[in-house]
């Protein structure tokens, strides 16, 4: 199988990475099915089924990563519906230093030991990678900053109509490890699948990639481009714009 290279950068930038927490707990099942639409936007459905007690799990996002060419990207975040066993589950979103957190599950809820099915759906952008070959999704679907074991991890991938995949990849472990212990196939809808061979441990992740022809899904256009460009680069920018007026202003006091 031909590997998807890329900056090993977009493996700990993607917003994927997350955190949960559940008083003794364990992850006995985690799917992320993602649908990719011809408009860039994604959105993914994440079932966690989970032993333990405690008031529920939580979801960690960063709001901003590295591209493979250094340059700082924003994605933005909604989340779209949030579910314990099937019924509407309370959530709130806080912001961390690194971006946000989701939490699901009242403040004052306190769960008796058990087995339950968290459902978050939300809607992410930013999230496509454009190439001169082909467009693609790389995604550390669990995230690696998990206290527990994750017993079973899959994922799905939804691409848009008229598209297919021309290479896929995936691996599992620890921070840039790239252990090969992921099953890749099909289910009958033609999207392809992901199932770790084996338990995730703490700390582990499950990192997938997918590729597909160009020209399916709508990529930036230059102004897109450059009102992101400095949107995502606002702290430097506001930096070299306090630095010029400081130079301009010691040089007008030169020639006074």
């Amino acid at each position: 199988m031909k590997r998807i290279l890329h900056s090993l950068v977009l493996l700990v930038a993607l917003p994927a990475a997350g955190i949960a927490q559940a008083n003794d707990g364990r992850i006995l099942e985690f799917e992320s099915r993602i649908s990719i639409n011809a408009d860039a936007t994604v959105i993914i459905t994440e079932t966690i089924k989970a032993s333990g007690s405690g008031r529920g799990i939580r979801r960690d996002f960063p709001a901003a990563y590295k591209d493979h060419f250094g340059n700082t990207v924003k994605s933005g975040l909604q989340v779209l519906e949030a579910l314990r066993d099937g019924r509407s589950e309370d959530y709130r979103i806080e912001s961390t230093a690194d971006g946000k957190r989701v939490y699901l599950g009242g403040k004052e809820d306190t769960l008796k030991p058990g087995v339950y099915v968290y459902t978050l759906k939300y809607a992410a952008d930013r999230l496509i990678s454009y190439s001169d070959d082909f467009d693609e999704l790389y995604r550390n679907i669990t995230g690696d900053q998990w206290g527990f074991v994750i017993e079973n991890a899959r994922a799905i991938v939804e691409l848009p109509p008229g598209a297919y995949v021309v290479q896929q990849d995936a691996f599992t472990g620890r921070g840039n490890a790239k252990n090969q212990n992921v099953m890749i196939g099909a289910d009958r809808q033609g999207n392809v699948t992901f199932a770790a061979a084996g338990p995730l441990q703490p700390g582990e992740g499950m990192t997938i990639a997918v590729a597909w022809p160009k020209g399916i899904v709508a990529a930036p256009g230059i102004g897109q481009k450059v009102t992101r460009a400095l949107r995502d680069n606002s702290a430097i920018l506001f930096g070299l714009a306090g630095l010029f007026f400081v130079f301009a202003y010691c040089l007008l006091r030169r020639d006074n």
